[in-house]
């Protein structure tokens, strides 16, 4: 496999801030394929990491491959900077320019910055690939949308994508529309959802809304209630994935 050299010209966008320092993804890098999306990371170091050896290290840049289906992720290669945002003298960590075996798959703790970086990456891959189709409106006024493209089969079970426009801000964080990730049943007619992100703006766009979402560590099966938008969802699903 070819791992490409570190980005020379990157527009970074800070995703998380952390003890150690910020943390920030080059999305207009981001790349689909074979299933999996591939993306860069910036890390900028606030002190001296005690189990770095090397003396005066301030930022880390890794090549990284996400498989948002399971949410896991592999480190590809990394490179160690002097300088912050990638500057100063480049410290080679084995082959050029950093690049090592791949790690094996890891799973993000739960609301770690590694958690924050790979929803942001998932959730930007999947809404630059989607395809919005509206399918209901609550009685709240809010639209639900699936993306009919991009549902899945795998043992027996569906998965799929919903978002959902609110016409107002909702609660105290203020969020316009929410994008989830579900696993249906259709034999028995229930779902989980899996993953969850708000954001600021409608049709997932805007800034994400921090501390709430992400991957949900024991999901529960529910079933839809009659007449409701998400009885509408899970028959369309169920009947475009026979």
């Amino acid at each position: 496999m070819i791992i490409p050299p570190p980005p020379a010209y990157s527009e970074w966008t800070k995703v998380s801030k952390g003890f150690f320092g910020e943390v920030f993804v080059d999305f207009k890098r981001i790349k689909k394929k074979n299933g999996f999306v591939d993306y860069w990371v910036l890390q900028n170091y606030r002190y001296r990491i005690p189990w770095i050896p090397w003396i005066g290290i301030r930022s880390l840049m890794t090549y990284c491959r996400g498989d948002c289906e399971l949410f896991r992720f592999m480190i590809m290669s990394d490179t160690f900077y002097k300088g912050q945002m990638g500057n100063g003298h480049v410290v080679k960590v084995g082959g050029i320019l950093g690049s090592i075996s791949p790690t094996g798959w890891g799973y993000p703790r739960p609301d770690s910055a590694d958690e924050t970086m790979l929803k942001s990456v998932c959730d930007f891959a999947s809404h630059a690939y989607s395809e919005w189709t509206k399918v209901g409106e609550r009685t709240s006024g809010a639209e639900v949308f699936v993306d009919f493209k991009r549902i899945s089969k795998k043992n027996g079970f569906v998965y799929f994508w919903v978002l959902v426009n609110h016409p107002k801000p909702v609660w105290a964080e203020k969020y316009m529309s929410v994008k989830s990730y579900n696993h249906g049943d259709c034999g028995s007619f229930k779902f989980m959802t899996m993953s969850y992100t708000r954001y600021t703006g409608q049709m997932g766009n805007g800034d994400v809304v921090e501390g709430i979402g992400g991957s949900i560590s024991s999901p529960e099966w529910g079933y839809p209630r009659p007449d409701s938008s998400g009885e509408i969802v899970l028959k369309l699903v169920c009947y475009l994935a026979q």
